[in-house]
């Protein structure tokens, strides 16, 4: 299965990525950033905010220093053609 790199939508837009319904608490689902290289999601981004868990994946060549201690990280190999990950 290939998974769709959704980097450009984290970069652009700085999401928080949380479900909102006025007048109800809601239990926070995972939120998942797919960054292929690991560029979009910075230290102070929205989906970092703490009000729900949040999972960045990654291609296994990408370097992730600047993601250390900001959320858990998963690397995943590349998919064929290199575009988003397998």
């Amino acid at each position: 299965m290939c998974i769709r790199d959704s980097s450009g939508t984290a970069r652009t837009d700085d999401p928080q990525l949380s479900a909102r319904l006025p007048d109800t608490e809601i239990s926070q689902p995972l939120r998942v950033v797919v960054d292929t290289t690991a560029t979009a999601v910075r230290p102070g981004a929205r989906v970092l905010d703490g009000t729900a868990p949040t999972l960045i994946a990654v291609a296994e060549d990408a370097e992730v220093g600047h993601l250390d201690g900001l959320a858990p990280v998963v690397r995943l190999p590349r998919a064929a053609g290199g575009r988003g990950l397998d």
